[in-house]
């Protein structure tokens, strides 16, 4: 009987950490795609010089943080202002994977809008050294 009360023991605190690690990448998984959002509201140029960097010009931005830079470095989703270094957007216990951003151009015929794709997933490890990973993913058109 002991012995079951232990597995039942282990099994809820092996849920939970897992269950927190589950949290965390959601939480930054989601922030990383709102930030990728909101630099791409409002943009008047963006291209994707290769599928893992998205480079964003807006109006609405002082000169010196003009234009947005987002990568992938060392497993790490980066972030560039202008000339400014580039910081990482997400905790560094997490991997990223798989980092890819996509470009599909405006056909012209009203139907197929251009729109930037952006998909990752998300890596870390529980507390109990069990592997977690999340993918994410998501598109935005663009209004020019």
């Amino acid at each position: 009987m002991i012995s079951g009360v232990l597995v039942s023991v282990y099994a809820i605190k092996e849920s939970g950490n897992r269950n927190q690690s589950k949290a965390f990448v959601i939480e930054e998984g989601v922030f990383i795609l709102s930030k990728i959002s909101w630099a791409l509201s409002g943009a008047t140029h963006v291209s994707v010089p290769n599928s893992q960097k998205l480079i964003i010009s807006k109006n609405n931005l002082p000169q010196n943080e003009n234009p947005l830079a987002f990568a992938i470095l060392n497993d790490q989703i980066t972030l560039s202002r202008g000339n400014k270094t580039p910081q990482t957007l997400h905790d560094t216990n997490l991997r990223v994977l798989n980092f890819i951003f996509t470009q599909t151009k405006n056909s012209g015929d009203g139907i197929n809008l251009e729109k930037i794709t952006v998909s990752f997933t998300l890596s870390t490890l529980t507390k109990d050294g069990h592997p977690y990973s999340q993918n994410f993913s998501t598109s935005k058109y663009l209004r020019k």
